[in-house]
């Protein structure tokens, strides 16, 4: 059954099918990667459109011709939605594969109708806000020290504010990330809601796949209808496709992390945030992040209604369509 306090009336269905699950894809060079809304292709119905991954900056020749011909998604690939930062993108590109050059070549170069598109949507782009969102919810009697150390100390907030963030760990990110990047949010949704309508399949990514990519993935498979018990699960396996590679970037503080290193702004540079803290995919994050938003908002359809902008119509239509290819 269903959480009815998470998810309102007007749920395009009450559950998915008996027995449907998601399967694990094979792409050379592609981790974490599955569908997401969760078709059981082993009885007969049609191909998944919604895939979720790790980046594709290591995917083969053979693996990237198999996914632009439609050969390994079973229907044709209409978008591929990143949701990292231009930085991280660029620093990635530092060392893609050949096979990824042609993907991306493939995706950026190719004027053909109906030909698969590129889509940046950056969850974490709008650092300034992030950092608004994480600094409002820091009880008074914490941040007050370190806003009047700003008067000696420009970074004093800064390395506040990051420390803050670690406390509050895998939860805290998500929910200031949902709280600050309704457009780009709305960007992904209305991506995946045209392409789906249009019969096409969509591969959406972060770096790992198990954070940005998790939680459009849940926002996803509650439009599908599926409990919250299923969004969970579905979150909860990465760390074990990942193989132990959880955190959001690498685990030590000078490594690589999405940043933002306009006229010194905050960012997300490694040089605050340890961004080891945030390694695994357990139940209790996405659980968490899911009772945020049911406080919040009401509901993850009350989220995306008044705060997304994505619409009952909308979101009718693409769990209608999802729920047409479950049946077939």
């Amino acid at each position: 059954g269903k959480d009815e306090s998470l998810f309102s009336a007007s749920s395009v269905r009450t559950d998915r099918q008996a027995g449907l699950k998601t399967e694990p894809v094979s792409l050379e060079g592609v981790r974490n990667l599955r569908n997401v809304d969760g078709c059981n292709t082993s009885s007969g119905s049609s191909a998944p459109f919604l895939y979720r991954c790790a980046a594709l900056d290591s995917i083969s020749v053979a693996s990237s011709q198999s996914l632009l011909s439609s050969d390994r998604l079973g229907r044709p690939l209409g978008a591929v939605i990143d949701l990292r930062n231009p930085d991280e993108i660029l620093r990635a590109a530092k060392g893609r594969t050949e096979g990824a050059e042609y993907l991306y070549h493939r995706l950026c170069n190719n004027d053909e109708l109906d030909a698969p598109q590129l889509y940046k949507a950056p969850f974490l782009g709008d650092v300034e806000a992030f950092w608004g969102e994480v600094e409002s919810r820091m009880p008074v009697s914490q941040a007050l020290g370190p806003r009047l150390a700003t008067l000696f100390d420009g970074r004093a907030m800064h390395r506040a504010s990051a420390r803050y963030l670690e406390e509050g760990g895998l939860p805290l990110l998500y929910s200031a990330m949902l709280a600050s990047a309704p457009q780009q949010i709305g960007k992904a949704l209305h991506v995946c809601l045209e392409e789906v309508a249009a019969g096409r399949a969509v591969v959406f990514h972060c770096a790992k796949g198990k954070d940005r990519t998790g939680v459009l993935a849940a926002l996803l498979q509650a439009i599908a209808g599926d409990t919250e018990a299923q969004m969970v699960h579905e979150y909860a396996r990465s760390g074990a496709l990942l193989g132990g590679e959880e955190a959001i970037t690498t685990s030590n503080k000078g490594g690589g992390s999405p940043s933002n290193n306009n006229g010194g702004s905050h960012g997300f540079s490694s040089f605050f945030v340890d961004w080891g803290e945030f390694r695994g995919s357990p139940a209790s994050a996405m659980e968490e992040t899911l009772g945020w938003l049911r406080t919040e908002y009401g509901s993850v359809e009350g989220y995306l209604n008044d705060h997304v902008g994505f619409e009952a119509k909308q979101r009718e239509q693409l769990g209608t369509l999802l729920l047409r290819n479950d049946n077939m």
